[in-house]
């Protein structure tokens, strides 16, 4: 990308080799898959793939009441559970949520050349490209896809938060219902393992000390509509200027001070939206009171405000969804914040 803003043109991106694609239909039935972890990420992949009808094998890394019976589960479905932290011979390895970069399974996965892959890519696999994803990582990321789950559902639109610490992905693609879009939390363990994914609009809200801004940047590759950075974080506007996107996605900033063209930002207590509107030149739309929104972190009520305009949502839907009495009503998060 060049100028926040302006419409991009660059050359088609390159997909993620080395480990091909996944299997599709009937391949699932000749295929071993070994998850590692029985979080709530592993339980997902795991019912996910069995579902498929693919050979499921489950490393437990944990001995809980809750592992146990979420192995019994797994168990009556026809998954083999194994406790005693051996990787087995298999075709491909699904990696849970609890699950380190630095753990010997993952040493002895990568040693014997198996494909690691994260929930994301089954999600994305399974989903198909048919739902649009708003993508969202970073420090006060949880909050950002629950305060974005907020608007959408004010606007509308049928939609769930998900992803790290909230409701697993996976879910969404076996439930009955149709989604008309997806907030979408990601963590370093997801971004890590992930291959390049189209988000419809995705926002890096800041990077911690022991980030990898490779993994980080990916949530931009092939980003469709926006992709939003934080002002404050330079290291965020480096990575939107370096991504892969689709020809015509826009650069958009938020910041917590007065902002420029494209941007979204806070004036005399206000909310201002100078990216989506046709005056963005010479004047800005007010969206929301900061006093509003309650004790939700300002850089998640901003990045949430973002994504959702990119949809786009009516400045109402933003102004009701960010309110404090209406976040209230939606599902608390579980899990840790990044």
């Amino acid at each position: 990308m060049t100028e926040p803003g302006e419409a991009v043109n660059i050359a088609p991106f390159n997909a993620h080799s080395g480990r091909g694609q996944l299997p599709q239909g009937e391949e699932w039935a000749q295929t071993t898959v070994v998850v590692l972890g029985l979080d709530e990420i592993g339980f997902s992949e795991a019912d996910a793939l069995l579902d498929l009808g693919a050979r499921v094998h489950v490393v437990a890394l944990e001995d809980s009441d809750v592992a146990r019976d979420r192995a019994a589960v797994l168990e009556a479905l026809d998954a083999h559970v194994s406790w005693d932290g051996v990787l087995p011979t298999c075709d491909l390895v699904f990696v849970g949520g609890a699950v380190a970069a630095t753990s010997p399974l993952i040493a002895e996965a990568l040693a014997r050349g198996v494909p690691m892959w994260a929930d994301i890519d089954l999600a994305w696999n399974l989903d198909g490209g048919r739902t649009p994803w708003l993508g969202v990582t970073g420090p006060e990321s949880a909050q950002a896809a629950l305060a974005l789950e907020s608007i959408l559902v004010c606007a509308g639109l049928r939609t769930s938060a998900v992803g790290a610490g909230l409701r697993p992905i996976i879910e969404t693609c076996l439930d009955d219902e149709t989604y008309d879009v997806l907030a979408v939390r990601l963590d370093a363990t997801q971004l890590h393992w992930m291959s390049p994914i189209s988000f419809h609009s995705a926002c890096v809200t800041g990077v911690n000390a022991d980030d990898d801004l490779s993994d980080v940047a990916k949530v931009y590759d092939q980003v469709q509509q926006c992709a939003v950075y934080r002002v404050e974080e330079p290291a965020t506007e480096t990575m939107v200027e370096e991504a892969d996107v689709v020809e015509g996605a826009r650069a958009i900033g938020i910041t917590c001070t007065v902002p420029a063209i494209s941007m979204l930002g806070v004036v005399d207590g206000l909310l201002v939206d100078r990216a989506f509107i046709p005056q963005r030149y010479d004047s800005a739309l007010e969206l929301v009171s900061v006093s509003a929104w309650g004790d939700l972190p300002a850089v998640a009520a901003l990045a949430a405000a973002a994504l959702a305009r990119s949809v786009p949502v009516p400045p109402t839907a933003v102004r009701v969804g960010l309110s404090e009495d209406k976040r209230k009503e939606m599902v608390p998060i579980s899990g840790e914040e990044r």
